[in-house]
């Protein structure tokens, strides 16, 4: 299954849950995360990966070669790398790239930049599931609005694919979400939570469940509530082998 996970405005946590499902996934699943961020991305950074071994390389020297595995982590990821990536890119380079990596892994989470491309629009139209991120922010959702519905008007993408997750939550209500435009259903609220700076964070664990859940509920069980629940998803964080990462993520990055 491809998963991309998708904003037009960045700083709403698109890195922070691709790599959040990622980790929680990997715990049942095979899983690649990959970067479909030229800006550059931040796999590099937060994972402390080769940004010289990225997707280009993988489309040209093999996916085996171009997936690492972080320290820690269950999962390989690939970075973006590159400004001048997607300009390499020839015809069916995207298509081929995500074909050969659902030889290789059960789920592919891929982060993709806010700003459309090319190589953007294949990769979003390669995946199974696109999930939208956004926050109550009426300056914000009106940039998605705008952004979607010039995107879908051209064909460009199919909305219907589209599943959102509202981030950072600070009110009971929504009053932004969908005010407009393309009515995406929302599958999963995450509160704001202060202080998190890692998408390690024990506090994530229970949302990213909810989330895996709903893509595919055959595979991950619906989490359960309550004080018990909270407390053995805590213990289990505690027994983790991975470190918490020092690094300048947090749940807008």
């Amino acid at each position: 299954m491809i998963v991309t996970v998708y904003s037009p405005k960045g700083g709403v946590g698109n890195t922070l849950l691709t790599l959040a499902l990622a980790r929680e996934a990997a715990n049942r699943l095979k899983v690649c995360a990959v970067e479909f961020d030229f800006t550059p991305g931040d796999f590099p950074s937060l994972l402390d990966i080769d940004r010289r071994k990225n997707v280009y390389t993988a489309m040209r020297s093999g996916i085996e070669y171009a997936a690492q595995r972080p320290e820690g982590e269950k999962f390989n990821a690939i970075p973006g790398g590159y400004a001048d990536i997607p300009e390499r890119f020839e015809e069916n380079d995207v298509h081929n790239l995500f074909a050969g990596l659902t030889k290789v892994y059960d789920l592919i989470l891929v982060d993709i930049q806010p700003l459309f491309c090319p190589a953007i629009i294949d990769a979003l139209n390669a995946a199974d599931r696109t999930i939208l991120v956004s926050v109550d922010n009426c300056s914000v959702v009106s940039r998605t609005i705008g952004a979607l519905d010039w995107a879908s008007t051209n064909n460009f993408i199919d909305l219907t694919r589209f599943v959102q997750v509202v981030n950072m939550h600070k009110r009971k209500g929504m009053e932004c979400v969908n005010l407009t435009g393309p009515q995406i259903p929302v599958i999963h609220t995450i509160p704001y939570l202060r202080g998190l700076s890692s998408y390690r964070d024990i506090r994530l664990k229970k949302h990213m469940q909810f989330i895996l859940h709903h893509l595919m509920p055959d595979i991950f069980e619906k989490p359960k509530s309550g004080l018990l629940a909270f407390l053995r998803g805590v213990k289990d964080g505690a027994n983790s082998d991975g470190k918490i990462l020092d690094d300048k993520q947090d749940q807008n990055g």
